[in-house]
């Protein structure tokens, strides 16, 4: 599901919903989940929840958490959280329910509450692979690489072809300073899913950081621009190009850097300004 995090909502396409039942709306959400169809999807699950009669308790429930799965992946955390709590409130022993909850905790930065749900998923279901990944994610946030770096150990052993799972194991091998290490996860990853731009931004800063393989890291940079110019990336590709003594090309990537900033420029110059110092990885927005 982690995967649909950053999808654009596709346009919801047309159906005659009015003579559904509750079972028919929420099977319809379901299917426009799938399709992307976000709002189509969370208007469906709202008549799903609406309708009488009511679903049962169960039914109820996933109705809950798929809309709270919408709600998150539309950046709306504070209508996810509180989709999650009703359906971990309906049904208290399913490890997917305290999973979602605690990942849209997650993104709305209250990561004591996500690790207690995700330590949670994980009580109820230590098969559930997704819930280390995203535990993981929390650990990382919270600055606990070492147990960060075990939970995603653990999700890549039990689902070796998942590449996010590579990504956020080389993001904290690199936090840590490990910067071979970081470079074979975003290989690795690579291997699995070789057009996710943030893969080869991350082996990028691997090389950069371990400044072992700059042409490398050039041309990682340049790939990863290419599938999605991204302003982090311009910034690597900048440092780079300056490493290797291309300064006009390095200015130009800068400029770029500063003009596309989701922040402004003023936070762009300050931290190109901090970019400028020791050749060391930067701390990276979130991917």
């Amino acid at each position: 599901m982690d995967r649909l995090l950053e999808a654009e909502a596709a346009p919801p396409p047309e159906t005659n919903t009015a003579t559904l039942d509750a079972a028919g709306h929420l099977a319809r959400g379901i299917q426009l989940l799938k399709e992307l169809g976000l709002e189509a999807a969370v208007a469906e699950f709202t008549l799903a929840l609406t309708a009488l009669p009511p679903l049962p308790a169960p039914d109820l429930a996933e109705a809950y958490f798929q809309r709270g799965a919408c709600q998150r992946m539309l950046h709306r955390y504070a209508e996810a959280i509180c989709d999650a709590e009703y359906a971990v409130g309906l049904i208290p022993d399913r490890s997917a329910y305290h999973m979602d909850l605690g990942y849209a905790r997650f993104w709305a930065n209250d990561y004591a509450g996500a690790l207690a749900d995700l330590d949670r998923a994980v009580a109820l279901d230590p098969a559930n692979t997704w819930a280390y990944g995203y535990r993981g994610r929390v650990q990382a946030a919270l600055g606990l690489h070492h147990q960060a770096h075990a939970d995603f150990t653990t999700a890549i052993q039990r689902d070796e072809t998942e590449a996010l799972f590579y990504l956020w194991r080389a993001q904290t091998n690199a936090a840590e300073g490990h910067f071979a290490e970081a470079e074979a996860d975003s290989g690795t990853g690579l291997m699995w899913a070789n057009g996710d731009a943030r893969l080869w931004s991350e082996r990028a800063w691997a090389r950069w950081g371990g400044q072992v393989d700059l042409e490398g890291a050039l041309r990682d940079f340049n790939e990863s621009l290419r599938l999605r110019p991204e302003p982090l990336a311009y910034l690597g590709r900048g440092l780079v190009q300056r490493a290797l003594g291309r300064q006009a090309d390095a200015e130009r990537d800068f400029a770029q850097f500063v003009n596309c900033h989701p922040v402004g420029p003023i936070a762009a110059l300050k931290q190109l300004n901090q970019a400028l110092g020791p050749a060391v990885p930067l701390d990276r927005l979130d991917n």
